[in-house]
């Protein structure tokens, strides 16, 4: 099962962690579940580094600074970016075995766990 660029509009830990158990739930033993989603470490120096990497990613893309900015707050209306650490706190919780980071860029990551 495959989630990209969803999950980040769940608002809290534990209504994500109840989404990772229904999809748990849902898996055959043996089945893999992997999130393409963006998170963001709330430290600094990562958290800094990691909004410089997303705005300078949008700028590769026409989008000035200010622009960047102005798109990263609205979506902080209704987007709600986890700390990976959580993420893959929570898939344990809902039963994944030895949640993992698969690929990683900034704050982009592809991140899951299997069913045993």
């Amino acid at each position: 099962m495959i989630a990209t660029l969803s999950l980040h509009h769940i608002p809290t830990l534990d209504a994500k962690q109840a989404v990772y158990s229904n999809i748990f739930e849902a898996l055959s033993e043996g089945g893999i579940f992997l999130n393409g989603d963006c998170t963001l470490d709330m430290r600094e120096p990562a958290h800094g580094a990691m909004l410089r990497y997303w705005l300078d990613f949008m700028g590769k893309h026409g989008i000035t600074e200010a622009e960047g900015r102005r798109h990263l707050a609205d979506w902080a209306k209704e987007d709600t970016y986890q700390q990976m650490f959580d993420e893959l706190r929570i898939l344990a919780q809902a039963g994944f075995h030895h949640p993992d980071v698969y690929w990683r860029e900034g704050p982009f990551a592809v991140y899951g766990g299997i069913k045993f």
